[in-house]
């Protein structure tokens, strides 16, 4: 599901980019040339036949965005040796412990912390794909209050579930529509009509 999540984001920046608006390619084309972590992201992945290996270097470069980006489709996969799995740890581990000034951007056009989104990617992992990470609990929930507090969306509705059952936490309804609350206040759908059963 997540990877369906990536293409939609990068199918809309696409149209976005280049569905004729000239404006938003020379605002882009200014911010890349200014070292915009993000906008260098976006101008590798609007490469062409080459954006595979575009953005391969500027994830080894460093550019957090394409770090989680191929950390996460790569891993998606199921294609990764140990060497690279390990390697897609480190990067989406740096991005959730030092991304917190790089902003992700959803196709719907949420705006949170990179730092967030990587968080909740080891979370997910932790909690049952088993790409990257052995299923692990108690480091799922560890990831997942992190990328909460960052303010990763669906973070802070799937913590918020988290309390209102007791899953792996004690329950707590004041915790639980606390998050609700985060998450809807983020525009997050789901927990616009999950405030609604902590009422």
């Amino acid at each position: 599901m997540m990877k369906r999540l990536w293409i939609a984001l990068i199918t809309g920046l696409m149209l976005t980019a280049c569905g004729g608006q000239a404006e938003t390619q020379d605002a882009q084309d200014k911010a890349a040339q200014t070292g915009d972590a993000h906008a260098v992201f976006l101008k590798a992945w609007l490469s062409g036949k080459k954006r595979g290996e575009a953005l391969q270097k500027l994830a080894q470069a460093g550019n957090p965005h394409a770090q989680v980006y191929l950390a996460h489709v790569k891993s998606a996969e199921g294609h990764a040796s140990d060497a690279d799995k390990a390697i897609y740890r480190g990067w989406l581990e740096n991005a959730a412990q030092n991304a917190m000034g790089e902003q992700h951007q959803t196709l719907s056009g949420l705006t949170y912390p990179l730092s967030g989104e990587a968080a909740f990617l080891i979370a997910e992992d932790y909690l049952g794909p088993d790409k990257l990470y052995g299923t692990d609990q108690s480091a799922a929930l560890k990831w997942l209050r992190t990328a909460a507090d960052q303010g990763q969306p669906a973070a802070m509705y799937k913590l918020a579930i988290r309390y209102q059952y007791g899953l792996d936490v004690d329950k707590d309804l004041a915790a639980a529509k606390s998050w609700m609350q985060k998450a809807a206040d983020a525009d997050w759908r789901d927990a616009v009509q999950g405030l609604k059963g902590l009422e």
